[in-house]
């Protein structure tokens, strides 16, 4: 027993080394960069590859800011690969994660969360479903001062959330959120979006 004691000891005490903390810090930050840049070159199931290292990584780790954001990159690689449902899965399981934490100012927020759940229900013609999200994240948006990080990039999300609340008849709802689209636009002419969004596959079988 003691001799299985003393081993128990060392092996923590090698885990809690400062350079072996930081090396499996290393690994995690280097798994969730390869997925992103998988994803923003659209090879996806690369990128799900990176993205499920990375919640490996997170989950050993006890990392819940990764975690969250390894399950956002999920949700968006499978979408893209028309796994609907897994997509879906995981949408949800990122949102309610990233509930329970704070948002992290160098990494994730929960807007984005929202935000591209509701744009991959709109690709599932599910608007209706979509809004609530949409509607969640402007406000969060506006408390970041968003306006004067990408005015022309938040217009463009408001005129979205208007274009899908009109297509289902709330068009009074619509009216707010058109304003202040047209307000930014007018107030920052020339402007370009900081921000662009990938849409999702709306060809996909049901899967």
């Amino acid at each position: 027993m003691r001799i299985t004691s003393s081993l128990q000891l060392l092996v923590v005490g090698f885990l809690l080394l400062p350079g072996f903390a930081g090396a499996q810090s290393r690994a995690l930050v280097n798994a969730n960069e390869s997925g992103n840049r998988a994803l923003n070159a659209g090879r996806y199931e690369a990128a799900l590859k990176s993205y499920e290292k990375t919640l490996k990584l997170s989950e050993d780790a006890g990392d819940t800011q990764y975690q969250a954001i390894a399950m956002y990159g999920l949700a968006r690689a499978n979408a893209q690969l028309c796994r609907a449902t897994i997509a879906e899965k995981w949408f949800q399981d990122s949102i309610s994660l990233r509930e329970s934490i704070p948002d992290d100012p160098r990494r994730a927020f929960l807007t984005q969360n929202l935000i591209e759940y509701a744009r991959f229900l709109i690709s599932r013609d599910r608007p209706k479903e979509a809004i609530p999200y949409f509607e969640r994240a402007v406000p969060m948006l506006e408390d970041m001062n968003i306006e004067q990080m990408d005015p022309i990039g938040y217009a463009n999300l408001l005129d979205d959330l208007v274009a899908v609340q009109v297509a289902v008849g709330l068009i009074e709802e619509s009216k707010r959120h058109a304003l202040r689209a047209a307000e930014l636009q007018q107030r920052y002419p020339g402007r370009e979006p900081g921000f662009r969004p990938v849409p999702y596959p709306v060809s996909c079988a049901t899967n």
